[in-house]
């Protein structure tokens, strides 16, 4: 158990230094990063101005300002945080402007809890959920995307010629999401419930030798709750991607019980 969890620490530190130098360097040049992380309280704030809750002129009149007087209530969209997030900018804003919006943050979170956790749960539930589609799948780009980033994208389909490739490996892959066994790959939920019932079966049985893999995975997990789509199946390509090495961890974990262990022999002896 100690190796196991020093070999977590480790990945979760090697995490980590991944992580903050990208937060440090890009994050003060844009915020664009800032803004990804922070989707959830960006739609926590929606749902209060949606729900029509009480707000002071102060913090209407902020927000109006902050999100470039877009209408909250009507662009709002419990599944997908990208109207949100475009109305909030892609240009990066200012660290102050950060500041400024946090605070009201906070006190429209000690006003409304029950909407942020409605906002929250809106915005999580499609990675438990079976047969669950992504927002994103359902969506028009025009709905949110710039009209400059859109026209390019159209623009070079058009040109290079592989508009109806693209079009027709989407009716491709819209085949296999339907199918019983091979919409299961295609099933954030497959992945979620799976992952979970390996790791607590291991740490049901104290074999923490599968932390290493567990862990990673399930912050993998933690991440995605916290992203602008529900039910994601690109948040989670990491998990799908190591839940084989889970799984073989897992079997080798349980198929090793008294193997390696100090017995006592009749004689009271110890014996590997």
């Amino acid at each position: 158990p100690a190796k196991a969890l020093r070999l977590s620490a480790i990945a979760l530190l090697a995490a980590g230094v991944s992580v903050v130098p990208f937060l440090c360097l890009e994050g003060p040049r844009r915020y664009t990063a800032l803004r990804e992380a922070l989707s959830l309280p960006l739609q926590q704030t929606a749902r209060v101005i949606r729900e029509k809750r009480t707000i002071s002129a102060a913090d209407r009149h902020a927000l109006d300002q902050l999100f470039h007087g877009r209408d909250l209530s009507r662009i709002y969209d419990p599944e997908l945080a990208a109207p949100v997030k475009w109305a909030w900018g892609d240009d990066g804003r200012s660290l102050a402007e950060w500041k400024k919006f946090l605070k009201i943050w906070c006190r429209l979170m000690k006003r409304c809890p029950a909407d942020f956790l409605q906002a929250a749960f809106s915005g999580w539930y499609g990675y438990f959920y079976p047969n669950f589609r992504a927002a994103e799948d359902q969506s028009d780009m025009a709905d949110f995307v710039p009209h400059e980033r859109l026209h390019g994208i159209r623009l070079f389909l058009r040109r290079s010629g592989w508009g109806a490739a693209r079009n027709a490996l989407l009716l491709w892959t819209e085949a296999i999401k339907s199918l019983p066994v091979t919409g299961l790959v295609y099933n954030c939920a497959f992945y979620v419930w799976t992952t979970m019932f390996l790791a607590g079966t291991a740490l049901f049985r104290k074999k923490y030798g599968v932390l290493p893999v567990a862990v990673p995975m399930l912050l993998t997990l933690a991440s995605s709750l916290f992203g602008s789509i529900n039910g994601c199946m690109r948040y989670l390509l990491p998990m799908a991607a190591a839940l084989p090495l889970l799984l073989t961890c897992v079997v080798a974990e349980l198929n090793g019980d008294g193997e390696g262990t100090l017995k006592a022999d009749a004689s009271g002896r110890l014996a590997t």
